[in-house]
C-alpha cells in the first residue's frame, strides 16, 4: 500500500513541473509558466478567506483566516474538546473561534457549494491546491456539524460539483484532468472502494475563456437562468441607466458647442426607444407571457437544470454506451441554450 501511494505521489510531482515538458520558445506563446508551490497555496488560501467573508458577513473576517490557515491542527484538540464538553470536563478547550463553531453548518453549506473556475488551467495546480484547502476546511468544521465525510468522499464532492477549468492547449486540458483523478486517490486507504476515473469533459475543457461571442452569436447569457421577475427588474434598470447616460452625453456635447442636430436627434431616438421598451416590460405580466424574452428565460431554466442532471450523470458513469448517450444529450441542450441566448439578443 505505501509503495503504491509512494508512486502515485512521485507521479503528481512529475505533472507539477508540466511547464518544463514545453519547448523553452513554446512557453511564452503559451502562456505558461512554472508557479511556485507556495504561491499557489497563497492563492488558494486567500481566495477562499475572500469568498467566505463575502457570503457570511456576519463572522469576523480574522476568525475565517484562523480557521482556513489552521483548521486542520485544531481537528484532533477540537474533537477532544467535544468529547469533554459531553462528559462536563474542561481538560481540552476548543481552538476555533466560538463564532466560526456557531457558524459551522453555514461555513460548510458555502464550501459545498462553491464554485471555482481556472481560465487558464494549465496543469491543475490552481484546482488542485483548491481542492484541497476546501476540503481540509469542511474537516475542521465537521465536529460542528456532524458532516464526518471521507476525505476521499469530499474530494469527489469538490470535484464532481465546485471545480471547473479551461485552456487553450488540449495536453494541459487532459493533464490537469488525470491530475485531479491522481490527488483523489492518494490519500485513500482502500483501494477496493476507489471508483472508475470520473468523467471530466466537462469540468475541464479545450477553449478560449475570454471568447464571449462566435460569429456574433452571444455564447451565453446568465440572465437567461435567473428569476423572471429579478430578469425584468434588471432589465429596466439597464434602459433607464442608458437613457441618463444618453441624456449625461448630450449636456456633455451641447456645453463644449459640439452638440449638433444629427446628433440630437440620435440621442432622442435612442431613449425614446428605451422608454418604449420599459413601458412594454411594465405593461407584461409575467404569468400571461407570449414567447418571448420572458418565456425563453423560463425555458432556459428548465433546460439548465436537466443539463445539470445530466451533467451529474456522465460524471458517475463508467458504462461506454451510456456515456455517448449522455453525451449526445449534453450536447443538444447546450446548444439549445446557446439558440435560447441568440432569441433572447433578437428580442
Amino acid at each position: 500500500m505505501n509503495h503504491w501511494k509512494k508512486r502515485l505521489r512521485s507521479t503528481l510531482k512529475c505533472w507539477e513541473r508540466f511547464e518544463n515538458l514545453l519547448e523553452v520558445k513554446d512557453r511564452k506563446s503559451k502562456g505558461t509558466y512554472y508557479t511556485p508551490r507556495e504561491i499557489v497555496h497563497y492563492m488558494c488560501q486567500e481566495s477562499l478567506i475572500n469568498y467566505l467573508s463575502t457570503e457570511l458577513p456576519e463572522i469576523d473576517k480574522a476568525a475565517i483566516e484562523l480557521l482556513v490557515k489552521q483548521g486542520e491542527v485544531t481537528i484532533e484538540n477540537d474533537t477532544a474538546a467535544a468529547g469533554c464538553e459531553e462528559k462536563g470536563t474542561k481538560t481540552y478547550k476548543y481552538k476555533l473561534d466560538e463564532v466560526v463553531r456557531e457558524n459551522a453548518k453555514s461555513i460548510d453549506a458555502k464550501l459545498e457549494s462553491i464554485k471555482v473556475c481556472d481560465p487558464a488551467v494549465g496543469s491543475g495546480a490552481f484546482l488542485v491546491g483548491m481542492m484541497s484547502e476546501i476540503v481540509r476546511t469542511r474537516r475542521a468544521v465537521a465536529i460542528h456539524t456532524e458532516n464526518c465525510h471521507s476525505i476521499y468522499d469530499l474530494k469527489r464532492h469538490a470535484i464532481q460539483n465546485s471545480l471547473y477549468g479551461v485552456d487553450l492547449d488540449p495536453g494541459a486540458v487532459e493533464i490537469a484532468k488525470l491530475r485531479l483523478w491522481l490527488s483523489l486517490v492518494v490519500d485513500e486507504e482502500d483501494r477496493s472502494t476507489i471508483q472508475p476515473l470520473p468523467n471530466l469533459d466537462y469540468k475541464i475543457m479545450q477553449g478560449n475563456s475570454l471568447l464571449e461571442e462566435y460569429e456574433g452569436v452571444k455564447l451565453f447569457d446568465e440572465h437567461l437562468l435567473s428569476d423572471s421577475y429579478d430578469y425584468v427588474s434588471r432589465q429596466k434598470q439597464a434602459f433607464r441607466q442608458q437613457i441618463k447616460a444618453n441624456q449625461a452625453k448630450c449636456v456633455e456635447l451641447h456645453n463644449a458647442g459640439k452638440l449638433t442636430k444629427e446628433t440630437k436627434e440620435r440621442f432622442e431616438d435612442d431613449s425614446k426607444r428605451f422608454k418604449q421598451l420599459i413601458r412594454k416590460l411594465e405593461q407584461s405580466s409575467v404569468n400571461s407571457l407570449e414567447p418571448d424574452m420572458f418565456s425563453v428565460a423560463k425555458d432556459s431554466q428548465k433546460l439548465s437544470e436537466q443539463l445539470k442532471e445530466l451533467h451529474r450523470r456522465y460524471f458517475n458513469t463508467s458504462q461506454r454506451r451510456e456515456k455517448d448517450e449522455l453525451k449526445q444529450q449534453i450536447d443538444t441542450l447546450e446548444w439549445n441554450l446557446i439558440e435560447s441566448s441568440r432569441a433572447n439578443i433578437a428580442g
